[in-house]
């Protein structure tokens, strides 16, 4: 990513954990097809728990991805 900066914030809600990563590095276009893994990693796993995954990219305007993970148990099997 490049980044010069990254923020990490964790906030514990009494329904769900929340994560948000930003970072100023240099940014991708999200939804553009690469030969890596990992967004498609991290999607895969943030449903096996039923959360939600966003990720917020531009070229050249860094990164944020925001997981909201649900406490209580989905049925989602590993």
């Amino acid at each position: 990513s490049r980044a010069r900066h990254v923020e990490v914030e964790v906030s514990y809600l009494p329904e769900s954990v929340d994560i948000l990563i930003c970072d100023d590095g240099i940014g991708f276009t999200p939804g553009q097809r690469t030969t890596g893994i990992g967004l498609r990693s991290m999607l895969e796993r943030v449903q096996k728990i039923c959360g939600q995954l966003t990720i917020d990219s531009c070229p050249g305007k860094g990164t944020r991805v925001t997981v909201c993970a649900p406490l209580k148990n989905c049925g989602a099997r590993e």
